[in-house]
């Protein structure tokens, strides 16, 4: 397998846009070897390579700091478009700029949310619905084993019952055994023991173990192998 690699003090949106150009399925980028400091449990994807969080600060590709926090949130994620939402007790925030929605008392520790491009998709305690914003409902569950993702489209559907997963509900996008999963751009990622496949067909990368840490990106998945983090395509 081929291993496009360039230095991580090289990663910018530029350098990355290139290697992108050049590379295949199959291919990966070494984006980020991460440091001591490094929280290595608590990173997250974003469209221009990955966001480790250091301390008091967001930083991109270990080069850019994106926000610096002023208090310790609940949770943080990063947006479709690269941005900072973070989460504050009953609060969901855009960075530090402004409130997105705010979450039912009683969900405020266990509810589920995930950033979109409108918002935030949020699923409310107890229950197999999901809201955007937490004002509209956009989906509604009917069965426990009740899983979801976001996805540019809308959000992926996970039905434990016979293994589907279905975008927004409706269309199939996988029907098949897997170890875990991911919603991507094109579909699904499936990981089946220590290997990744796109819609659970096209092989993007097998990690060194089926426990190591992995997670989606518009432009493949992010694997953390020891203290790097790699992007493997997915075109």
């Amino acid at each position: 397998m081929k291993l496009t690699h360039i230095s991580r003090t090289e990663i910018t949106s530029k350098t990355l846009t290139q290697l992108l150009q050049q590379a295949q399925t199959g291919d990966f980028i070494s984006l980020l070897k991460l440091k001591q400091r490094d929280d290595s449990g608590w990173w997250r994807p974003h469209p221009d390579g990955v966001v480790v969080r250091n301390g008091n600060k967001l930083v991109l590709n270990g080069r850019v700091t994106l926000l610096v926090l002023e208090r310790k949130p609940n949770h943080w994620e990063i947006s479709p478009q690269g941005e900072v939402i973070l989460q504050y007790g009953r609060e969901i925030w855009l960075g530090n700029k402004s409130r997105i929605c705010l979450l039912d008392e009683r969900d405020q520790f266990c509810c589920r949310w995930e950033p979109c491009e409108n918002g935030v998709i949020v699923e409310r305690s107890h229950t197999f619905q999901l809201f955007l914003n937490n004002k509209r409902r956009i989906y509604e569950g009917e069965q426990e084993g009740f899983a979801w993702q976001w996805h540019p489209k809308g959000f992926v559907v996970h039905l434990s019952d016979h293994n589907r997963f279905l975008l927004n509900g409706k269309t199939l996008l996988y029907d098949g055994e897997y170890t875990s999963w991911e919603g991507h751009e094109k579909g699904v990622i499936i990981q089946r023991g220590a290997d990744l496949f796109l819609n659970g067909k096209e092989f993007i990368y097998r990690m060194s173990d089926s426990d190591v840490q992995w997670s989606r990106h518009q432009y493949g998945a992010l694997i953390q192998e020891g203290d790097e983090i790699l992007l493997a395509v997915a075109k």
